[in-house]
């Protein structure tokens, strides 16, 4: 039986383990204001190209579901599904900075 002791200290070394053999291979872990500018730039960009997706364009040889030509035939499902990646990714980026305190 392992003890509360052990529980407690067992993740902060599965983590210092891994450090050390990432360290062995020449790579480096990523810093939390690192991982959060990363996270910030794709929410960013997925939101943009949802929002992009839905923009008219006459030059469009279909026309979406909404009825007009846009610059993604596939609007707006195109749409909702960066826009749900984007909150994915918003809610994982949540959850790391909550694990890290």
């Amino acid at each position: 039986m392992v003890s509360t002791y052990c529980n407690e200290c067992l993740p902060g070394a599965i983590e210092r383990l891994h450090a050390s053999k990432l360290a062995t291979l020449g790579i480096q872990v990523m810093s939390s204001n690192t991982r959060n500018l990363l996270f910030r730039i794709l929410i960013g960009c997925s939101l943009g190209a949802a929002a992009l997706t839905l923009i008219p364009w006459s030059a469009a040889l279909v026309t979406n579901d909404l009825g007009y030509k846009s610059l993604c035939p596939f609007a707006p499902w195109s749409s909702l599904s960066l826009a749900g990646f984007a909150a994915l990714l918003a809610v994982t980026k949540s959850y790391l900075a909550s694990q890290k305190e």
